[in-house]
């Protein structure tokens, strides 16, 4: 069912008076900040903002297209709270651009989410929000990096939720080459991504100022590529063919389990255990694969999907359930081990956070998941340094997706836009 919340004409009226009233009202941080995927409320779960059609991709439209991006989440609280968006152009290292939403936006900057359904014949009980834009009441003018922000009861500063995304303006052409890295002895381990950059319709007269570029991995920003300049330019091509720069750990396939069913057990699935009126999910014990042999299998890069067997409406009948990790491992000094992957969104959060068990030699914690199909690894931070393949190993062998990323601001412009990408599955060779 969709209704809309008890306020929502009150919501509906000041967003009348934003409009008219102050046309140029931003919420842009200023004090330099980096916008991150980030939760504020301990009361939501399952924050998912993808393509609306294609829940395994990176969130990342066109522009002008019609192209739309679906945000999800759900909210555990008992009552229906009041939800307000809004949208933020930011720069190519995510930090608040200086132009004014007047500059990238039409239409309302700020909206109430107004679709949400309650769970249906679930344990733990939810409200599921929804909302899908570009859409008639904000359209984006602009292309470049953005962040969406919700927040609660109208108030800008009651933060609940932020989300990163990009609007591409496809102007500039980009010829990509990825292959086991020119490196002598590195091309066992680590994959190298060369490209062109072949300028087309966008007038670029010095590409060593003009562009940015980005280069990702499994569509992770913790792990991007970002000081990379042209090594050759004839004007017609700018050539990115580097011998070191541009490589990326290959990794291992990600681990995965699958929780679309809480009543018969998967491959990964060791047991399912009632506690407190929800089925708990015993993951068998995991390894340290870091020695271990690669085996190739098909994962999602990473990434989750939202999908319940017994039911056919995946988002409100999907259950939670507590899903127990366990990794074999001896105690790794100086080091805290997490869970990692979109499951976390892509960040080193506390709440993945894994404990050590001296008597049993184990690193465990549990997450709180809704139901569906998973990716993880096991991250390692160890003497402040990030390392998500420490555990896992690296192989040329393994299948990754890789992205570039260009961004370009002329000399005389205001504002960073994204004109082209590029997506390459690496393969066996």
């Amino acid at each position: 069912m969709q209704n809309w919340p008890k306020n929502c004409s009150v919501l509906k009226m000041k967003q009348l008076i934003l409009f008219f009233v102050c046309p140029l009202l931003s919420f842009a941080q200023t004090n330099g900040a980096i916008f991150e995927n980030k939760i504020y409320k301990t009361n939501i779960h399952t924050v998912l903002l993808h393509p609306r059609d294609f829940e395994l991709s990176s969130p990342i439209i066109a522009l002008n297209s019609g192209e739309q991006l679906k945000l999800s989440f759900d909210d555990f609280s008992s009552t229906i709270n009041s939800y307000t968006y809004t949208l933020q152009h930011c720069t190519p290292d995510w930090k608040s651009s200086t132009i004014w939403q007047s500059d990238y936006l039409k239409g309302f900057y700020d909206f109430a989410i107004s679709n949400y359904e309650f769970s249906f014949n679930t344990f733990q009980k939810y409200i599921h929000f929804s909302e899908n834009f570009p859409n008639e009441n904000m359209q984006i003018t602009k292309s470049g990096n953005y962040i969406i922000k919700v927040y609660q009861d109208g108030d800008p500063e009651n933060a609940v939720l932020t989300m990163r995304f990009m609007v591409v303006d496809n102007q500039l052409g980009i010829e990509v080459n990825e292959h086991p890295s020119s490196i002598p002895g590195d091309q066992y381990t680590r994959h190298e991504v060369d490209f062109n950059i072949l300028p087309q319709q966008v007038n670029v007269t010095d590409p060593y100022s003009e562009l940015k570029v980005v280069l990702l991995q499994n569509y992770n920003w913790n792990s991007a590529i970002t000081t990379l300049k042209p090594k050759f330019n004839n004007g017609e091509v700018f050539s990115y063919n580097y011998d070191g720069e541009n490589n990326f750990d290959a990794g291992n396939e990600f681990r995965y389990f699958d929780i679309r069913s809480l009543r018969f057990q998967s491959e990964r699935i060791s047991d399912y255990v009632q506690i407190d009126g929800l089925y708990h999910t015993i993951l068998k014990p995991d390894e340290k694969r870091n020695f271990l042999q690669y085996r190739l299998y098909t994962d999602f890069d990473g990434m989750r999907t939202i999908d319940v067997q017994e039911g056919s409406k995946d988002a409100v009948e999907a259950d939670y359930s507590p899903v127990h990790f366990t990794l074999k491992s001896d105690s790794i000094a100086n080091a805290e081990i997490y869970v990692y992957s979109a499951l976390t969104n892509w960040q080193i959060i506390p709440e993945a956070k894994m404990k050590f068990n001296a008597e049993e030699k184990t690193y465990t914690h549990t997450l709180l998941c809704k139901q569906g199909y998973y990716n993880y690894k096991y991250a390692v931070v160890k003497n402040g340094k990030f390392d998500e393949n420490y555990l896992e190993g690296n192989f040329y062998a393994t299948e990754n997706v890789y992205q570039v990323l260009v961004y370009f601001k002329s000399v005389i412009g205001d504002y960073w836009q994204l004109m082209g990408t590029s997506l390459v599955k690496s393969t066996l060779k």
